[in-house]
């Protein structure tokens, strides 16, 4: 029964996708439908207190990248708000007036929501994707809210888990990082190790000039740009100059968001930092084209990338990972919506993970055989 709802699910959602009948709202829509803040937030249900004392005393800050779409990084936002924590969301310099001025309504209707002091164009493949991170991290550093761990998501993503249950695993992570990373194959590495331009039409191109050394003997690894770090492994970012001098080497190389903070990690005497080599941690789950591990996509690929259907949805709930990447609201809003009532379900009976993961939240993680810094 349950197959044959979700495949005639799909096939409706399909038809009209085909149709053109697929409505999201405009940014326009998003600006007027928040210029009634109270309204708004009463409609959409935003939380206005902590669901536990666990939460209340274990505040998380977010970053979200954005460059389209208010109405799906509204639907975002709210997944994962509670009054407790902050978020930096960062638009892309690039986007439309409508959309940045949708968005600053949006955010303007929050007291702990807040658009970074500075701003990027963020160019693809380049240094800005991580300055845009970094510019919100410094924000968030100055913020009042005493945030725990720091995660940093980009306007397709979706949580997996409600936030008690991001709290208890990020708990479980005993103060480390979790950040996934291993020694580069070559085509990884060249993308660093080789001097980059930007031509005029604003692509990144390789040179035959060779990089000197990274600094302070770092050894590169590649890793994962979507992480979750510690308050005091993001002080180090701002503030070391080990971390900085890296970031300022990093300005002319091909996707440094890969390598950056993964090289950081394992460096030694890094706040949460561990040595070594390790594959995925449970922080954000990704289907690639080329990627056997997981059931192949239901939905469509985008750039080698899963968007994905309903027909995901209960595999998607059976992965103990915390986010999951990528969900296109004018694509199937049905997926967001249905993961979206799920969610609201668990928060209401929190003892309902296990039915979903039974083993939640993980510790055993890839680091612990690892040393620790």
């Amino acid at each position: 029964m349950q197959h044959s709802v979700i495949n005639k699910t799909n096939l409706e959602v399909d038809e009209a996708r085909l149709a053109g009948n697929i409505l999201m709202p405009s940014d326009k829509d998003m600006a007027n439908f928040t210029q009634d803040c109270s309204t708004f937030k009463h409609i959409r249900k935003y939380p206005t207190k902590p669901r536990s004392e666990e939460e209340r005393n274990f505040s998380l800050a977010y970053i979200i990248l954005t460059h389209k779409d208010v109405a799906q990084v509204e639907r975002l936002l709210r997944a994962i708000y509670q009054p407790q924590n902050i978020y930096c969301i960062h638009p892309d310099k690039k986007s439309s007036a409508d959309y940045q001025g949708a968005l600053r309504s949006l955010v303007n209707c929050f007291e702990n929501v807040f658009i970074p002091s500075k701003v990027e164009a963020v160019q693809y493949h380049g240094i800005t994707r991580v300055q845009a991170d970094i510019n919100c991290m410094a924000d968030l550093l100055e913020k009042p809210v005493q945030w725990k761990y720091v995660l940093n998501l980009c306007g397709q993503d979706f949580p997996l888990k409600t936030n008690l249950e991001i709290v208890q695993q990020l708990k479980a992570f005993k103060g480390l990082n979790a950040i996934s990373g291993v020694l580069p194959v070559k085509r990884f590495k060249n993308r660093a190790l080789y001097h980059h331009i930007t031509l005029e039409n604003g692509a990144l191109h390789r040179t035959d000039e060779k990089k000197t050394p990274p600094p302070h003997n770092f050894t590169l690894y590649h890793g994962n740009a979507y992480i979750a770090a510690t308050r005091a492994f993001t002080n180090y970012i701002i503030n070391d100059q080990r971390a900085i001098d890296l970031l300022k080497w990093s300005e002319d190389t091909q996707d440094p968001e890969e390598h950056y903070y993964v090289t950081l990690q394992r460096y030694p005497g890094v706040p949460g930092g561990v040595s070594g080599s390790f594959g995925e941690v449970n922080v954000r789950f990704i289907k690639w084209l080329d990627d056997n591990k997981y059931l192949e996509c239901i939905g469509q690929y985008v750039r080698k990338v899963c968007v994905f259907g309903i027909g995901y949805l209960n595999y998607l709930l059976s992965q103990p990972h915390l986010f999951a990447n990528k969900f296109y609201y004018d694509n199937d809003p049905v997926t967001l919506q249905c993961l979206e009532e799920m969610l609201d379900y668990r928060q209401r009976y929190p003892k309902s993970i296990h039915q979903f993961v039974p083993e939640f939240p993980v510790v055993s993680l890839p680091w612990q055989n690892l040393d620790n810094f």
